[in-house]
């Protein structure tokens, strides 16, 4: 994905990223390959993106996402563990600043 770095998506959530003391710092900078909402279709480096819904709540499946290769997640509550993530206010909300300002980065036509 293009310019999507942690600095860049806490920036377009307006979030705070929260690492882990003793957490690479410069993996901070590094590109995340996609989003997903999926913790079971969750590929090696990308953002996972928990949503509540009204019968499962995936915040509980965060730590099965980074076991299944998630670079980094978004939450919309402080997280226990050692485990890097963006804190924001809500994660559905969030998800569509992220797309917005993704859509922005592009320099193509939208139809529709």
């Amino acid at each position: 994905m293009k310019n999507l770095t942690p600095k860049n998506i806490a920036t377009a959530v307006n979030g705070k990223i929260i690492t882990p003391e003793g957490y690479d710092a410069d993996l901070l900078d590094t590109e995340i390959s996609g989003v997903c909402t999926d913790n079971r279709k969750i590929n090696k480096g990308e953002l996972f993106i928990p949503i509540k819904g009204e019968r499962v709540d995936a915040h509980d499946f965060i730590p099965k996402a980074f076991e299944d290769g998630a670079a980094l997640t978004l939450s919309d509550r402080e997280l226990q563990g050692d485990l890097p993530y963006i804190l924001v206010e809500d994660t559905k909300k969030a998800l569509r600043d992220l797309a917005a300002y993704y859509r922005e980065q592009l320099t193509i036509p939208v139809i529709g």
